[in-house]
């Protein structure tokens, strides 16, 4: 599983400006105020910049009492203007570097923010839904770092960030939560549900902010990257979006099955004592008795603790991706998916391995070799630590190369048989001392960019970033319009084929089209596969 586990706030940069205008709606389209009225009610929201934002607007029931461990249900409309200039809550989540509950993390968290350029457009403007990552455990799409602010006023796109379920809460399967509903016979992707909830919301509510409902774009990164992936595949998810953009998140791996995840809900649920009456029991435990009833894993790779995402149950993810992508069954969108140099390097840091010497690495090599489908000898004979300047940058490069380069390559392969696919690979190294300044081009590290915000929503873009962050929003933007990111005097980005096995290479030394990255290494994990 992808995450990208940087600190989370909930804090948002608003100003707030004054009220006017109309109320957009179902009838007479759209006017450019700050009261917009959406199938639900009427909101208002606030100026921010040259943006106008609607921060934590519900779109779904709160996930609580007996709709906990449920699929989300209709939010009940009000009709008195709701205030949205603030974020709501992130969803109840460990602390990014721990397993401590996050203060102020929340079950009533299903909330989205939207935002949209101050100044009337002529046309309906592309919609842009971003996914946060986060491994399905952390992450808020209130963060500052995901802020549509600057995106929707550069670039003329009606942005979208939303919350969903996490850890348990999203993810717990049990024998007894599948018997539950036996129409669907499921249980465990109820976050994965929210977003596709959100994504009907905007089907239904993008044009009263002056979006265009036919023109959806959703992206997002890691596990958000995974989940844009999978909504590729998911039935429910068909026909409410038309462009994907997957950032360092490619889901043509096996997923986790419903019978395993229903034997770790088992294992959740004895801890809790719930032996009988075992869904009542579960709803009935507090946040934090949920949220603590077995231990996570902070690094993602290494290491115990179990880990929580969605898995296949035949109804919600129908089967697994290949098995989908083999039979050509998932939805023929434009694709733009890449990935980071430097991806493996912020796992390393995280389960504080960038002091191992060689012997520690061929052990974590040989320990970790299941997780890519191989043993250990041949992965070191393919990594020889020799060949790196440390025994942790070997291992960065495995775990780079193997969870995120090369597959993403390959699922780039699958796409381009069927449908306009552009590749990219971001380059630029970028600091970040709270895990070090050395790591390079960082997985997650290319948010800011796209956003023209900051490093994991804490270390704002320098003077000299900035270049890179506009050429980025506007490749991302122009492909969201239209389905190829070139135009506007923009370096040209060629559509991936095998035979060209071209990329953009995103960095602020200069944009460029390239052919051939990592083929040696790639080629080498492509050969695993087969």
């Amino acid at each position: 599983d992808g995450s990208d586990p940087g600190p989370t706030h909930s804090s948002s940069t608003s100003s707030t400006g004054g009220s006017g205008g109309g109320s957009g709606g179902q009838g007479g389209g759209p006017v450019f105020g700050l009261d917009v009225t959406i199938d639900s009610g009427p909101v208002r929201g606030i100026t921010q910049g040259q943006s106008h934002a609607f921060l934590g607007i519900p779109y779904a029931a709160p996930p609580v009492g007996s709709l906990r461990f449920k699929a989300p249900q209709p939010v009940e409309p009000w009709t008195e203007t709701l205030d949205v200039s603030k974020v709501g809550a992130m969803c109840v989540q460990r602390e990014p570097l721990s397993s401590e509950r996050q203060a102020g993390s929340s079950e009533d968290c299903l909330k989205l923010n939207v935002w949209r350029p101050a100044t009337p457009s002529a046309e309906p403007l592309p919609v842009m839904v971003w996914i946060h990552g986060g491994g399905y455990e952390i992450g808020h799409g209130g963060d500052a770092g995901y802020s549509g602010e600057h995106i929707a006023s550069k670039q003329k796109v009606m942005m979208v960030t939303l919350s969903y379920r996490l850890g348990p809460f999203g993810f717990l399967a049990h024998p007894d939560l599948t018997a539950e509903d036996s129409a669907s016979a499921s249980s465990g992707n109820y976050g994965f549900q929210d977003q596709t909830l959100a994504l009907d919301w905007v089907k239904r509510n993008a044009a009263a902010f002056g979006g265009d409902p036919q023109q959806v774009t959703v992206f997002g990164e890691s596990a958000g990257g995974m989940s844009t992936c999978l909504h590729l595949l998911a039935p429910a998810s068909a026909g409410l979006f038309h462009r994907a953009i997957i950032q360092s998140g490619p889901c043509n791996a096996p997923i986790r099955t419903l019978a395993d995840d229903e034997a770790q809900g088992v294992k959740l649920a004895d801890a809790l004592g719930c032996t009988s009456e075992v869904v009542d029991c579960l709803r009935g435990k507090s946040a934090d008795e949920i949220h603590s009833a077995l231990p996570t894993n902070a690094s993602f790779f290494f290491g115990g603790g179990v880990r929580w995402g969605p898995n296949v149950d035949g109804v919600v993810i129908d089967q697994q991706p290949l098995t989908s992508f083999g039979q050509n069954s998932f939805a023929k969108v434009e694709v733009m998916l890449g990935s980071n140099r430097d991806e493996g390097t912020m796992f390393i840091a995280l389960a504080g391995l960038k002091g191992i010497d060689e012997a520690q690495y061929q052990t974590l090599v040989t320990q970790s070799a299941p997780t890519f489908g191989t043993d250990g000898p041949t992965m070191l004979a393919e990594y020889p630590a020799s060949a790196y300047a440390t025994p942790a940058l070997a291992l960065a490069a495995v775990v780079g190369h193997g969870g995120f380069n090369c597959p993403t390559r390959r699922l780039a392969r699958i796409l381009a048989a069927n449908t306009d696919t552009f590749l990219y690979h971001f380059a630029q190294p970028v600091a970040f001392p709270y895990l070090g300044d050395d790591l390079g081009a960082f997985h997650a590290a290319e948010i800011g960019f796209v956003f023209g915000t900051s490093t994991l929503g804490i270390i704002p873009l320098k003077a000299e970033e900035l270049p890179l962050s506009d050429a980025m929003m506007g490749y991302w933007a122009r492909f969201a319009a239209s389905g190829d990111p070139n135009g506007q005097g923009a370096p040209s980005w060629p559509k991936y084929d095998d035979s060209g096995d071209q990329h953009m290479t995103l960095e602020t030394d200069g944009v460029a089209a390239a052919s051939g990255l990592l083929k040696a290494k790639c080629d080498f994990w492509d050969n695993l596969q087969k």
